[in-house]
């Protein structure tokens, strides 16, 4: 179970993996990974979290807009 399945890997890859694995049993197999698979799947990680960030402030600035125009809207009335 290690480095076979870890080569060219991407975020969804990693995501489809572990979908299937409790926390504690990901935990457990991490120190059973070569260097190399524990480095991709350290990218992976930073992907998944990068995409988070930036959909979290996407959110955030179109959250902001829409208020901007409920205001000038309100201010139409």
């Amino acid at each position: 179970m290690t480095a076979r399945w870890v080569q060219n890997v991407d975020w969804l890859s990693c995501a489809v993996y572990f979908s299937n694995m409790s926390r504690a049993r990901i935990i457990s197999e991490i120190p059973r990974l070569s260097h190399e698979a524990r480095r991709e799947i350290m990218r992976c990680i930073i992907e998944a979290e990068e995409a988070a960030v930036t959909l979290a402030e996407c959110d955030q600035r179109a959250l902001e807009r829409f208020q901007m125009l409920n205001r000038m809207e309100a201010e139409d009335e």
